[in-house]
């Protein structure tokens, strides 16, 4: 990966007075933080699904791209015009160039770097004559290098796998000098020639090394995170992959913050290795099988704080919309739209009362009624304020692009308060509008069990879990309404598999240790009761209902 020398790292970037401020603090300065937003924005995916497993890339800050293969030996370039890895350098074709290369990296003249571990050895090539350079010791220093990192024009950090230490080296001179030695870490790599940074044998924890002795420690969260390639760029920050959690991060040097790019990673499935220069993300996803080129991006002026907070909400990324739209908002963006979203934000975070509160000054707004309605009635629903509710979605204008929606979302209401023949009457009416939506029959079907007609309601049911989005619902209450039939045979693997895979885990859990309880089964029966009690109490719960509530 190419980078600027340390005392550029963030002049190189620094365009403007407020990116400026945001590096200079570390991310956590009042106004940096209140005015610039990183966020990525997906340009290219080239497929490396003909070049094995175990890559590496490494990019020069004028575009040129490399990529390494360890489990098939070769080295590639990305050509520009054909988008398409050409081959630069295979094994066969030089015996001396490196058979199974582990990692790569760019230096500041952009030749490349290659790590050799099966010969003890690191090779530099010149992508322009393809000449090769070898530093070798012997295997008195350098065994086994495994991971590079570039630190300045003159200096190139080598991971040493044996033995657990960072050598440094030169290009212009084959003397090797032993950084230091971390026998706990999984690999480091060098920042500059005082400070260093290693990812530790739990691949969770990151640490700072300032002249060989830790002065602060970072941890990746989530139950399944695991740190896989670390970087230095050209910001002066730290960006890493979570292999496990499919997540890419920017860390500020000082381990102070971090950054957590959420805008694309739906899209990632196993993303392992990363590279970046001053304008440009590239990361290795092997479950995908593809690179991906990103574009670094920033957003300053409210109306790019508010287009970022719409591809959040969007995604329902509730706090990161939340964060970008109360942005905008206070740097001056004024609108009806923008308090809508902001109270949709609050709503996706729980927030039932606050984005109640956000939509009243949307009173008077006549473009945004129908969609307000829609959504203040979601709020007051999941408040269980539900006669309020009713109000609210009878006010939206059925014509109106929300119209189903709150037809769809009265009748539940209706349900939650057990007025049966009202939900009946709803969920009959959406059918003849939208004979396809896919939960208006299972509204339907519940309405009818309400009213003790289930010999109405099975045909619905049976029908729903068939097929389609609905099905797992319907197989759940096609299940309740066996066991309510006395038709324990039929119910119990409908039930058994919603206590498995949803969406109603303690209903269907109580309704299994009610049946076992009536087939005499007292072990099962309690069982099932003690897996209903160690249930987390915000799992769903035995009224849960289905609303019509994402943006």
């Amino acid at each position: 990966m190419a980078k600027v020398a340390p005392k550029d790292r963030r002049a190189s970037w620094c365009r403007t007075i407020a990116i400026c401020l945001l590096l200079s603090s570390g991310g956590s300065g009042a106004l940096a933080s209140d005015r610039v937003s990183r966020f990525l924005e997906l340009e290219q995916e080239i497929s490396v699904s003909k070049l094995g497993v175990k890559l590496d890339i490494a990019a020069t800050a004028d575009g040129e791209v490399y990529l390494s293969g360890e489990s098939r030996g070769g080295l590639w370039q990305l050509a520009e015009q054909s988008w398409a890895w050409r081959p630069l350098i295979f094994p066969k074709e030089a015996p001396d160039a490196p058979r199974h290369p582990e990692s790569i990296d760019t230096d500041f003249s952009g030749d490349l770097w290659v790590s050799d571990a099966d010969r003890h050895r690191v090779v530099i090539i010149s992508p322009t004559d393809g000449v090769m350079r070898v530093l070798d010791d012997g295997g008195r220093i350098l065994r086994k290098p495994s991971v590079l990192s570039v630190a300045d024009a003159d200096h190139m950090g080598v991971w040493t796998a044996d033995d657990r230490v960072l050598v440094v080296m030169t290009k212009d001179s084959p003397s090797l000098t032993a950084l230091s030695s971390v026998p706990k870490a999984d690999y480091c790599i060098l920042y500059d020639l005082t400070s260093t940074y290693c990812v530790q044998a739990d691949r969770r924890t990151l640490s700072r090394y300032t002249t060989g002795r830790s002065t602060r420690t970072w941890q990746l969260d989530g139950p399944y995170a695991r740190i896989g390639d670390l970087e230095a760029a050209p910001d002066g920050r730290l960006y890493l992959t979570d292999t496990a959690g499919r997540r890419i991060f920017a860390v500020a040097a000082d381990l102070g913050s971090a950054k957590r790019f959420r805008l694309y990673e739906s899209l990632f499935q196993t993303p392992t290795r990363l590279t970046v220069t001053e304008d440009r993300l590239w990361l290795v996803d092997e479950g995908r099988k593809t690179v991906m080129q990103f574009r670094l991006r920033t957003a300053e002026t409210p109306f790019e704080h508010n287009l970022l907070g719409e591809e959040y909400l969007a995604l329902s990324l509730h706090e990161a919309a939340l964060q970008e739209l109360t942005l905008a908002h206070d740097l001056g963006l004024k609108g009806a739209d923008l308090d809508l979203n902001i109270g949709i934000a609050l709503y996706g975070l729980g927030r039932y009362q606050d984005a109640l509160a956000t939509w009243t000054k949307l009173a008077g707004e006549p473009e945004t009624q129908g969609l307000l309605r829609l959504w203040q009635g979601n709020a007051l629903f999941r408040l269980e304020q539900y006669e309020a509710a009713v109000k609210a979605y009878e006010a939206v204008p059925e014509e109106s692009p929300d119209g189903s929606r709150a037809i769809f979302n009265l009748g539940q209401t209706y349900l939650a308060l057990d007025q049966y023949a009202q939900a009946k009457r709803v969920f009959q009416h959406l059918l003849r509008r939208n004979p396809d939506h896919p939960f208006a029959a299972v509204g339907l079907a519940r309405s009818h069990m309400g009213l003790g007609e289930a010999e109405q309601a099975a045909p619905l049911l049976v029908a729903a879990a068939a097929e389609g989005a609905a099905a797992d619902v319907a197989r759940y209450y096609l299940g309740h309404l066996r066991l309510t039939m006395g038709d324990s045979e039929a119910a119990l693997p409908l039930l058994e598999r919603a206590a498995t895979q949803g969406p109603y885990f303690r209903a269907a859990l109580n309704d299994l240790a009610d049946l076992n309880r009536r087939l005499g089964n007292a072990e099962r029966a309690r069982f099932y009761q003690q897996r209903l009690q160690s249930l987390p109490q915000d799992a769903d719960s035995l009224a849960a209902f289905i609303l019509e509530d994402k943006p």
